[in-house]
């Protein structure tokens, strides 16, 4: 059972990679992750949904392995998603700002979050060590915890990381004394903290950490998440399926160390849902796109005007859309070489501007 704030489509894709070494594997589909839309899964593997797809990796053979993505709105999601899937290894990706609206504050989120641990009687806890709510998903455990990331404190350490092209990044780490190496079909240090949980979850299942690390090449990852676009020559990197101060962060992050022959460009949706918190966290941005040196930056709505303001008083070149139209013809004007981070909340839908600018580009 996978939830978290961020990353649990990612994350989903590769623990069902690094499982395969079990036999077939059943996962969710796309994100079917809702109290609606999750229990499809197990309808249509008793054949109750007529003509449905199959789910399971491996033709048709009855899975060794099920890989359930859970979402939440509201306290009691998680719980009831977990009382029929009876997850025995539970991942929370992270605890982050997505829906605090409906739980009240963070510290909501991470209760809501840790109902997947609640449900838990058997098998092993999985979160994310250096998550600033991790004793409180611990306070939730009634299973021993491992945890993924950086910090020498991990069970599933990443202990190195090096993006090899715009499309792929190669990692190392250690779970248990055991060393792994993966290359992965993406880059993003926090597409890397997904790779090692699946890692952490293989281990727990029974496989070798090198042959899991191994198989996470063979993923397959969602569109819209840090996806590689040619753009009549620039390079675009189209994250718009979420936007969060952690997933902001990390695309910024990534854009700015990855290879440029030109400019570093953004376009910049608003982060919705963010409550209390959406003014600081809107500012925090416009400083945070300042100091990674990008050269232009176009905002996209209401709120990004505090983004903007903070980015303009530290000297960053800065643009406000009115509509996507405006950012379709900021992103027609990139030239060759440069490379054009786009990202912002779903309900935004940047990616129809990409699309916009490369067949105008085209001549389309």
């Amino acid at each position: 059972g996978i939830t978290g704030s961020a990353g649990k489509t990612t994350t989903k894709e590769f623990v069902a990679a690094a499982q395969s070494p079990l036999g077939p594997v059943l996962k969710t589909r796309g994100n079917r992750n809702t109290e609606y839309t999750a229990p499809l899964l197990w309808a249509e593997l008793a054949g109750a949904v007529p003509g449905a797809d199959s789910d399971v990796d491996g033709q048709d053979a009855h899975p060794t392995s099920v890989v359930v993505e859970m979402a939440m709105r509201g306290f009691g999601q998680i719980a009831h998603l977990a009382a029929f899937s009876k997850p025995t290894i539970g991942i929370v990706t992270n605890v982050g700002y997505s829906h605090m609206e409906m739980v009240g504050s963070r510290d909501g989120v991470a209760r809501a979050k840790a109902e997947l641990f609640d449900s838990m009687h058997e098998g092993v806890a999985i979160a994310w060590a250096e998550d600033e709510f991790l004793s409180t998903l611990k306070a939730h455990c009634r299973v021993p915890m491992v945890t993924f990331g950086y910090s020498d404190v991990a069970t599933c350490q990443i202990t190195a990381y090096h993006p090899t092209s715009w499309t792929s990044a190669r990692i190392e780490g250690s779970i248990d004394g055991a060393h792994w190496t993966a290359e992965l079909p993406a880059v993003g240090r926090h597409i890397a903290l997904g790779a090692a949980a699946a890692v952490a979850a293989a281990v727990a299942a029974g496989v070798p950490a090198a042959t899991a690390a191994e198989c996470l090449r063979n993923a397959e990852l969602p569109p819209m998440r840090m996806e590689v676009v040619d753009m009549n020559g620039a390079t675009v990197l189209l994250d718009t399926y979420n936007a969060a101060p952690p997933s902001m962060k990390a695309a910024i992050e990534t854009i700015a160390e990855l290879p440029c022959e030109g400019r570093r460009l953004a376009v910049i949706g608003e982060m919705r849902e963010l409550g209390p918190a959406s003014e600081e966290e809107h500012r925090k941005l416009g400083r945070l796109l300042a100091e990674a040196g990008m050269d232009e930056v176009m905002f996209l709505g209401g709120a990004t005007a505090l983004a903007a303001a903070e980015a303009r008083m530290r000297g960053l070149v800065v643009h406000e859309a009115g509509s996507l139209a405006d950012v379709a013809e900021f992103l027609r004007r990139a030239k060759q070489g440069d490379s054009v981070l786009v990202k912002g909340s779903r309900a935004l839908e940047l990616e129809k501007a990409v699309e916009q600018a490369r067949l105008a580009g085209a001549g389309c």
